[in-house]
């Protein structure tokens, strides 16, 4: 429903008519109608308010590597839209600022992680070795890890239950590409150094482990190998 709207009135914006992709950061429903008959009593009929929760598309998810960064972000800011509305200050700490002379000491609220801000969204032309992901993958774990927490767990992510259907799949199938391609780089590495010829003969030189300036060339260029 609300990637294809035909229209619907939107309270946050004076009932306005909204039309085709709705907002994410905002509730959507429908009534489903009961109709009830007795042969004894008359017939009862009654509307039941029915949510309809977000979804991310089944072909985002499966087609995922053949998106670009700023397709990923906006399917990723789509699926937080309504944290950052509802819980704006959701992750907060104190903090002290220095006191000035004469002045109180004071504790204000410090928001340690806005949501939209916190992932990272890497061009895959720039994915290279585990450094160019891990922080990255750290990140979309540090969701994971807490939408997937026991409904009595302090800890899991506020009204998990809310988040967009198939929104922990994309996060999961983000991932995973990001690592793929990684995998993909550091595979054809190894295999551009194990089957160039002066790297075999390199690795195949008997070095005198007494002897520092061989360790040290050996060190040298095995460097070379990893960084090239």
């Amino acid at each position: 429903m609300e990637n294809n709207s035909e229209g619907v009135q939107d309270p946050v914006l004076d009932n306005s008519i909204i039309i085709g992709e709705l907002p994410w950061d905002r509730y959507y429903g429908n009534y489903v109608s009961l109709k009830i008959e007795s042969t004894e009593k008359p017939t009862i009929k009654v509307n039941v308010p029915v949510r309809v929760p977000h979804s991310v598309s089944y072909d985002d998810i499966k087609n995922v590597d053949s998106l670009d960064k700023e397709q990923i972000q906006v399917i990723v800011t789509k699926i937080l839209d309504y944290y950052t509305r509802y819980y704006p200050w959701l992750h907060v700490d104190y903090q002290y600022n220095p006191a000035m002379s004469g002045e109180s000491i004071d504790p204000v609220y410090n928001q340690f992680l806005k949501i939209k801000e916190y992932l990272n969204f890497i061009d895959r032309d720039h994915l290279h070795g585990w450094h160019s992901v891990k922080e990255g993958v750290d990140r979309i774990d540090h969701f994971l890890e807490r939408l997937t927490r026991d409904e009595n767990d302090w800890r899991m992510m506020p009204r998990s239950r809310d988040f967009p259907i198939n929104g922990v799949e994309f996060l999961k199938a983000w991932k995973a590409s990001m690592i793929n391609i990684v995998i993909k780089d550091i595979s054809e590495n190894k295999n551009k150094i194990i089957n160039d010829e002066k790297n075999k003969e390199l690795l195949e030189n008997d070095v005198d482990l007494d002897n520092w300036q061989d360790m040290e060339d050996l060190i040298n260029e095995v460097g070379n190998l990893i960084n090239f």
